[in-house]
């Protein structure tokens, strides 16, 4: 199959993201348990949303961290 066929075949694919209704909270289970909100976490995907927190440490406190990793990694 070529490139072309193959993106084809992708293209006329049933649609993924569906458009079914979100459950509603609070939410009684089959068992009566009563579940109050969501516990799902969706992870940021863009990019603008990421916050990167840099720590500084002295180099013999990284080496004493990283010290047994290395160890590991090379057994």
């Amino acid at each position: 199959m070529n490139a072309s066929q193959y993106i084809e075949n992708r293209r006329r694919k049933v649609e993924r993201r569906g458009n079914a209704v979100t459950t509603q909270f609070p939410i009684i289970t089959t068992q009566g348990i009563c579940i109050r909100h969501d516990r799902r976490y969706t992870p940021e995907r863009r990019i603008s949303g990421i916050i990167v927190k840099e720590w500084r440490v002295k180099d013999s406190t990284f080496e004493l961290l990283f010290q047994e990793k290395e160890k590991q990694n090379n057994n």
